[in-house]
């Protein structure tokens, strides 16, 4: 027998679907992006904000360089922070919505300012570093900045830059620093529904679930409408078998965000191991209309045709997910099980084939392959598939599949 795979949960980092995993929204972790202040924005503003004021400069990246860790820089930090106090003082005199002009020309007057200079240079600098990839220079150039932050008393900025630390960190897969690092963040910041939720997604990919899921929990708790939480936690629930309960996520995800495409598609995901297959295909098709380019999702609506007996339906799908997304071995993998359930066994194995080449731990691969050519006469052949399917088994501690290579290879025996 040929079991066919879905890659449903998409979870970040791999975040939810775009853009690579699960990592979407606060995972993704942009705590200062590039936008412009104007007139427009300060017209109508509280003076509640004006608490929080500090950040948003920070946020749009009002503040130009930041180099090195000595005194003479903390002090000058200092010396800023206290300026910044100040210039809430002014600003908090004036009516925003009366008079902008002066509020922008506080504003002005606060970004010229040398002092506060510093600080933002070095911000972008990390941003710049991070988004060509040189992760060692924009993890330090972060810790530089939350540990001067730090220094400075101001545990938001600290926090926010050791929080793009620990994504950087998960980012190249160094999963328990990114954890460590996101620890320091909760400490400074123990609010921070963000922090909760990426050590929740470092977790999900070491396959803590049930750490993951309390990580989720408390970023649901200090965020109630974060949608990305809702979903992610699904999949850790679907890696539980809570199958269930991982639905009623995805549909939390979904109310609050009727475009969350990966939360579609995992909602699929969780109906088509329920065998609910025709209500898998609806979600997987909502999830292509949202995005058709999304290779994944073409290969689980697949699976779940093929599930149904739909295999030429399914061949379709398959072959939308490769041409989407050619070094992805599951859809090679699948339609080569499609294609032996419709006796195509040449075929089927060229696509065993190409599944191998680009993982050649695919266990599965090499079982189904050896069925195949078992089917053709080429029993020796079919013999070294099912001992490399076996082995390699043995070696990820699945006894269930060594279990079915070794009945594969009693049966040679046999004939």
């Amino acid at each position: 027998m040929v079991d066919d795979e879905a890659k449903g949960k998409t979870s970040s980092p791999e975040p939810t679907i775009p853009p690579e995993g699960d990592k979407e929204e606060g995972h993704y972790n942009q705590p200062w992006p590039k936008e412009s202040f104007n007139r427009k924005d300060m017209i109508g503003w509280g003076l509640g904000l004006l608490g929080i004021i500090v950040s948003i400069l920070i946020a749009l990246g009002y503040f130009p360089k930041f180099q090195g860790e000595n005194q003479q820089l903390l002090e000058e930090i200092r010396k800023s922070n206290k300026e910044i106090r100040e210039y809430i003082k002014r600003i908090g005199a004036e009516s925003f919505s009366n008079d902008p002009d002066k509020t922008e020309k506080a504003i002005e007057n606060f970004r010229k300012n040398p002092q506060t200079a510093l600080l933002g240079e070095a911000i972008k600098e990390a941003f710049k570093f991070q988004q060509q990839e040189k992760f060692k220079e924009a993890i330090n150039k972060w810790s530089d900045i939350a540990s001067s932050a730090a220094e400075a008393s101001d545990n938001n900025l600290a926090a926010r830059s050791r929080l793009s630390v620990g994504f950087l960190l998960e980012k190249q897969g160094k999963l328990q620093d990114a954890i460590a690092a996101y620890n320091e963040v909760l400490h400074l910041k123990p609010d921070y529904a963000t922090a909760y939720f990426n050590r929740g997604n470092a977790k999900n990919k070491l396959k803590k679930f049930l750490p993951a899921i309390a990580d989720f929990n408390e970023a649901l708790r200090f965020k109630s409408d974060y949608a990305a939480a809702y979903n992610n936690r699904g999949t850790a629930k679907i890696s539980l078998g809570q199958h269930k309960a991982a639905i009623a996520d995805f549909n939390e995800a979904i109310r609050l965000k009727p475009d969350h495409v990966g939360a579609y598609n995992n909602r699929g995901h969780a109906k088509s191991d329920l065998g609910q297959h025709d209500a898998a295909i609806a979600d997987y098709n909502e999830a292509i209309r949202l995005n058709p380019n999304l290779g994944k999702t073409y290969n689980n609506r697949g699976t779940a045709k093929s599930n149904l007996g739909r295999q030429k339906a399914a061949i379709k799908d398959y072959n939308e997910a490769i041409r989407l997304n050619p070094n992805l071995a599951q859809p090679y993998y699948n339609r080569g099980n499609a294609k032996f359930k419709l006796s195509q066994y040449t075929a089927a194995i060229i696509d065993y084939d190409e599944a191998i080449r680009l993982n050649q731990h695919y266990t599965k691969a090499y079982n189904n392959r050896g069925l195949a050519k078992a089917k053709l006469g080429r029993k020796v052949e079919a013999r070294k598939d099912f001992e490399k399917a076996r082995d390699l088994a043995r070696l990820a501690g699945n006894e269930s599949l060594a279990g079915r290579a070794v009945q594969e290879l009693k049966k040679l025996d046999e004939e």
